[in-house]
């Protein structure tokens, strides 16, 4: 780890060149040159970008990614991932960095918990396992709402098709449509 945080202070951020997003990495396979653990982070990087990204829309100062890396690969318990960072993040390491921070940080499965703590937060962060049994962390902002009330959010690092993008629903579609068998949501204060 000590070795991943030496080489990763020497790349680059590959932040979004789409306006309005160039505070944020809506595409993990461009972070191949970070490693996290054993692993470029384009195969396994999704929580670490997923806190860089909440990080961006809960300030407009600018995050560091070896940072957000080397806190994850040295935070108990166990440090350095799943597996040393092979299957990428534990979700209890995602919301320690957070609180480490001094931000209040909560947990939801329950899909009316979820919109009602969407409305209130700065930044959330949703953990889940799809139907072909990967896994995978998106941040994302509330920014509106649809005509029925539900909170409309930005997805961003959402995997649509193996095309990396940022993606505008409520919660709901977007869990229903990405096909999932499980999440939690980590909404951020």
């Amino acid at each position: 780890p000590l070795r991943n945080l030496e080489h990763n202070l020497e790349q680059p951020v590959p932040v979004s060149t789409q306006p309005g997003l160039s505070r944020f990495i809506i595409d993990q396979g461009r972070t191949a040159a970070f490693r996290y653990g054993r692993c470029p982070s384009s195969y396994n990087g999704c929580g670490w970008i997923a806190i860089f990204n909440a990080l961006g829309m809960l300030s407009a100062a600018p995050c560091h990614p070896p940072s957000i890396i080397h806190f994850l690969e040295h935070a108990p318990p166990p440090p350095g991932g799943i597996w040393g960072g092979f299957l990428g993040t534990y979700p209890w390491s995602v919301a320690k960095y957070f609180s480490s921070q001094g931000r209040e940080v909560s947990w939801s499965i329950r899909n009316q918990t979820i919109e009602r703590k969407v409305r209130t937060a700065s930044a959330n962060i949703v953990f889940y396992q799809r139907l072909d049994g990967t896994a995978h962390y998106v941040a994302f902002q509330r920014t509106g709402l649809d005509r029925d009330g539900v909170p409309v959010c930005r997805f961003l690092n959402y995997t649509d098709q193996g095309a990396r993008c940022c993606y505008h629903a409520t919660v709901g579609h977007f869990l229903r449509r990405t096909g999932i068998l499980w999440k939690a949501v980590l909404s951020i204060r």
